[in-house]
C-alpha cells in the first residue's frame, strides 16, 4: 500500500484565513522553495509511484530538519521556511540525504526577509533563485 503525503498544498497556503503565515513580527524568516531536478524525466523513467514514493520520502526529509512551516507546490517543488538563519546548513542536510538515499537531486531557492512580503512577490524571488541553482548544475542551493 502507498504512502500518501500529508502536507497542506500551496493553495490552502494562499487562502489560510485569520493569519498570515509571511509576517513574523520582524523575526528574521529562510523562506525556501526546493525544486526536484527533472523530475518529470523521472516520472516517465520509473513511474508515477515511483515518483510519488521520491515526493513522500522528500517531505519526510524536510520534516526531520524540523521547519516552521512546509507546503507542497505542484508536482516537484516544496515550499518551506525556518525561523532562524539555518537554512543554508539544514538545506544542505537535505540536498545530500536526498541524493546518498534516492539517487535523486534537487535545486533550492533561499530568501531571508525580516518583513512582510506578498506571497506572489516571495514566490518569484524564490523561483528566480530555484533557476539560478539550476543553471548553475543543479544539485544547488542558491540564496541571495
Amino acid at each position: 500500500m502507498q504512502k500518501s503525503i500529508h502536507i497542506p498544498t500551496m493553495k490552502s497556503l494562499l487562502h489560510k484565513e485569520g493569519k498570515d503565515l509571511f509576517n513574523h513580527d520582524n523575526t528574521l524568516v529562510s523562506h525556501c522553495l526546493l525544486d526536484i531536478d527533472n523530475f518529470g524525466i523521472y516520472n516517465l523513467t520509473y513511474g508515477h509511484s515511483a515518483g510519488n514514493f521520491v515526493f513522500y520520502t522528500l517531505s519526510e526529509m524536510i520534516k526531520r530538519q524540523d521547519p516552521h512551516q512546509q507546503y507542497c507546490i505542484g508536482s516537484d517543488e516544496i515550499y518551506f521556511s525556518f525561523k532562524e538563519n539555518i537554512a543554508l546548513e539544514k538545506c544542505t542536510i537535505i540536498l545530500r540525504d536526498l541524493k546518498q538515499k534516492l539517487g535523486v537531486t534537487a535545486s533550492i531557492g533561499i530568501v531571508k526577509l525580516k518583513v512582510k512580503q506578498k506571497p506572489d512577490l516571495l514566490f518569484q524571488l524564490l523561483k528566480s533563485n530555484v533557476n539560478i541553482a539550476k543553471e548553475n548544475g543543479k544539485n544547488l542551493i542558491c540564496e541571495l
